[in-house]
């Protein structure tokens, strides 16, 4: 995966470990997300990449935890 970032991102060079990192603060940070989206009230999240993140995780996140 590292690889592949790396030629889409030409500017800068990640290692396994930085994008394992980066997908394990990602999905955190979804998840923080979608935990003040279920309480009452609450209004939709500024996040910007939230609805997407939710289109790609949101059912696969919800089975795991």
């Amino acid at each position: 995966m590292a690889k592949e970032l790396n030629n889409i991102l030409v500017d800068r060079c990640l290692t396994g470990a930085e994008v394992k990192t980066k997908i394990g603060n990602l999905t955190t940070e979804y998840k923080r997300k979608k935990n003040d989206q279920g309480r009452t009230g609450a209004s939709p999240s500024p996040w910007p990449f939230y609805d997407l993140i939710d289109k790609l995780l949101g059912k696969i996140i919800l089975k795991i935890f």
